[in-house]
């Protein structure tokens, strides 16, 4: 039903400022009381309801541009919708209650309108985010929320035409003159009201369900800065929100991706969106993720840190084992140059661990490739307090990455280290200056929590947009870097950095969870 209702007024507020076709035909049959030729409204109206049903589901679902285009179309659609209203009202006794307009001008009425804003360019755009749409493979679009969404779209800017010619007598021809002066009167108040419901849900004065329509919208262009920055190793500042690289690979981080241009494109969309830090792994595919990192941004632009990551064999999807073996990390650094074309990287990681192998001399070699300037700055992975302190005596470390978000909590061991290590290891981090960069910050998707969606509806955002908010909250040195291959979901985990939590939100989030 939310679905539905937030294509109805999508439908309603793309239907106002596009129809310019429509709009002339109904002044025209206005001021001449008759309608004739082109300018028969029902034919008119019909076209323009297909081209805007079209448009908007392209520019809202395809084209992504609705963080930047909902608010000023909602705002001229009210605005015209109120317009129109008193329009309807102000000439409701000039209306002509003879009929005019034969089945045959309707017909053509119908094909020329819909020919002439098929060369709007606004079309031409809106058929572009179609097939950018597919080629993506949105979730959305897999999900099955579409249909509904289309249909909300399109009784939205079909009733606004229908309403619309029925406020110019259209229609008259199988009304008499008293039913048509009602209809006419009640289609320009319900116009006005549709204006003023379309506004109001800007200043959150309408019902939820409008606020669930604008929810992970931004007023303001997204933006990965609005997170604030974060010195690593006291010379690159990066944004505190980044971007994991692991799952624009295939299934079980096994492969390639199902659909390579879609994943060049979320890599090329988040550094646009002013992501800073990419986080990626030798063994994330393996291989395919650097390759792709290389593909998408080579030339790297100024300021952009590729972080990456040794100390995993892949041997199938979903498979991991620990080597920490020097001759196996001096390797994985050396093909992580390579696919990355990069002379040195800003931020190598240990990944995990290794039982088999001695730490130091795990960090040990890292170190002597470090001194011989193929790494810029170390960091560590997976590592309990102990192990960071064990490695810290050998060489500088800037940074770790242990998992960690807002369900963390309790001494279950992954990869070697407990939650509980980990909230220790934050405190750690904020205390020396070391970056903490939590991976699966939002669990996979599988955040969720009565706390989390009341402070996600009263933001207007989403649940993984409040988890990462709360990250961003729970220390200075967090450095969160959700994954995703959707670009629709890239763009909600960017839209987190804007969100800012009240102390009794952060409060209320921390209940229960990893304060």
């Amino acid at each position: 039903m939310d679905t539905l209702v937030r294509g109805v007024a999508i439908g309603f507020a793309v239907a106002a400022p596009i129809g310019p076709i429509g709009l002339l035909c109904i002044r025209r049959t206005l001021a001449n009381g008759s309608a004739s030729g082109i300018c028969s409204g029902l034919g008119a109206a019909t076209a323009d309801a297909v081209y805007a049903y079209v448009a908007g589901t392209a520019l809202t679902i395809a084209l992504r541009v609705v963080t930047r285009l909902a608010l000023p179309l909602h705002v001229v659609g009210g605005i015209a919708l109120i317009a129109l209203g008193m329009r309807a009202l102000r000439d409701d006794a000039v209306a002509n209650a003879k009929p005019s307009a034969t089945p045959r001008d309707h017909l053509v009425a119908f094909v020329s309108t819909l020919g002439l804003t098929l060369v709007n360019p606004a079309t031409i755009v809106s058929f572009a985010g179609i097939v950018a749409g597919v080629l993506e493979r949105s979730t959305l679009l897999s999900a099955g929320g579409v249909p509904m969404f289309a249909l909300g779209v399109f009784l939205g800017s079909t009733a606004w035409w229908v309403v619309l010619g029925l406020v110019v007598g259209r229609m008259r021809a199988a009304l008499r003159p008293r039913t048509m002066t009602i209809v006419r009167l009640a289609s320009g108040a319900l116009l006005i009201a549709f204006g003023v419901a379309a506004l109001a849900s800007l200043l959150a004065l309408a019902p939820a369900h409008a606020a669930q329509y604008t929810r992970g919208m931004a007023t303001q262009t997204r933006s990965a800065a609005a997170a604030g920055t974060l010195v690593i190793g006291g010379d690159l500042p990066v944004h505190r929100l980044g971007f994991g690289a692991m799952r624009i690979t295939g299934p079980g981080i096994w492969g390639p991706p199902p659909d390579r241009a879609a994943a060049l494109a979320v890599l090329r969309r988040a550094v646009a969106l002013d992501v800073t830090l990419i986080d990626t792994a030798d063994s994330y595919g393996p291989n395919v993720s650097e390759e792709l990192i290389a593909e998408a941004l080579r030339p790297y632009p100024a300021g952009l840190v590729i972080a990456t990551k040794g100390g995993f064999l892949r041997t199938g999807p979903g498979r991991w084992v620990p080597d920490g073996r020097p001759e196996h990390l001096r390797a994985a650094l050396e093909g992580s140059l390579r696919r990355l074309k990069l002379e040195r990287v800003d931020l190598y990681q240990f990944h995990r661990p290794d039982p088999k192998v001695p730490f130091d001399e795990s960090v040990g070699a890292l170190a002597e490739l470090a001194q011989a300037g193929k790494i810029r700055h170390l960091g560590l992975s997976n590592v309990s307090l102990a192990e960071i302190e064990q490695a810290r005596r050998i060489a500088p470390i800037v940074s770790v990455q242990n998992r960690f978000n807002n369900a963390s909590g309790g001494d279950e061991e992954f990869n070697g280290v407990t939650d509980d290590q980990t909230i220790a290891v934050i405190d750690y981090c904020a205390q020396h200056g070391l970056a903490f960069i939590p991976w699966g910050p939002l669990a996979a998707g599988k955040l969720s929590s009565d706390r989390i969606a009341a402070v996600a509806r009263a933001h207007g955002a989403t649940p993984n947009q409040i988890a990462l908010a709360w990250l961003l909250r729970r220390s200075p040195v967090m450095l969160p870097i959700p994954g995703t291959s959707s670009m629709a979901h890239l763009e909600e985990n960017v839209g987190a950095a804007q969100i800012a939590l009240s102390d009794e939100e952060f409060a209320i989030l921390s209940l229960g969870g990893s304060a």
